[in-house]
């Protein structure tokens, strides 16, 4: 008997159709999608260029900037977590203790609750200056061209 991820796995022609068509739409030089079932991932693919200059196809191992769909990802994740028992009011210092370095302008940095930080009003930096997100590039900090 095939499961939920073997039934995704099975629409995979219909995917990438979908990003292909996607790409040609908005004009764009590539794109990647995956589908996770549980904890599986069931089915992923691309299309068009991870990188244009170098004709160089997108696969499960090309990053991307996701810029600030982040803060989805991780209001669900602290969601999730809440669910669990965390508190939203904790000050995030208990959970984060390195925030302890921070300096707010606002006060105390212990008085930002976990849930202060959810509705972005605190206005932490997001992407260090200078940061180019491409393969090997993490390390040495180039700007992107």
């Amino acid at each position: 008997m095939a499961g939920p991820a073997s039934a995704v796995a099975d629409l995979g022609e219909r995917f990438e159709q979908t990003i292909a068509a996607f790409v040609k739409e908005h004009h764009l030089p590539g794109a990647a999608a995956g589908v996770v079932v549980g904890d599986e991932l069931a089915w992923s693919g691309g299309y068009g260029f991870a990188d244009v200059a170098g004709r160089r196809a997108p696969d499960a191992g090309t990053l991307y900037r996701i810029a600030s769909i982040t803060k989805t990802f991780t209001g669900t994740a602290i969601m999730q977590l809440r669910d669990e028992g965390l508190h939203l009011d904790d000050p995030a210092v208990a959970h984060l203790p390195e925030l302890r370095d921070a300096i707010s302008p606002f006060g105390p940095v212990e008085t930002v609750t976990i849930r202060r930080l959810l509705s972005h009003g605190p206005r932490l930096m997001g992407d260090p200056p200078d940061t180019d997100a491409t393969p090997g590039s993490l390390r040495d900090r180039r700007p992107f061209s």
